[in-house]
């Protein structure tokens, strides 16, 4: 097979370490998709990984629900009063999300 033939349509350039990235990704999918679906034998860790990759890639579920798990947060955005509310509601979703919310 030749490079043109191995080339990815959507990469602009293609090498070894390209291959071995997407290679990676996939195996790694693999080990968080089990561990999503596996429900027995895991450890605490696993558990949590698995948990949590499942709810992120329950598409369903993030349809349905819609933007309604952010409403909150959107309710204190909406309630400010201008400008200088700002970094207080950036303070308190900083340590209410534990996130790296920009900080202005």
């Amino acid at each position: 097979m030749d490079e043109e033939q191995s080339h990815p349509a959507d990469q602009a350039r293609w090498s070894v370490y390209g291959k071995l990235y997407q290679d990676n990704q996939q195996f790694l999918w693999g080990i968080l998709d089990q561990l999503s679906k596996q429900t027995a034998g895991r450890n605490a860790n696993q558990q949590k990984i698995g948990d949590y990759f499942g709810a992120c890639m329950d598409e369903a579920a993030v349809n349905r629900l819609g933007a309604k798990p952010l409403q909150p947060y959107l309710d204190q955005i909406a309630a400010m009063q201008s400008t200088k509310d700002l970094p207080a509601l950036l303070a308190r979703l900083h340590t209410s999300l534990r996130t790296n919310v920009p900080v202005l």
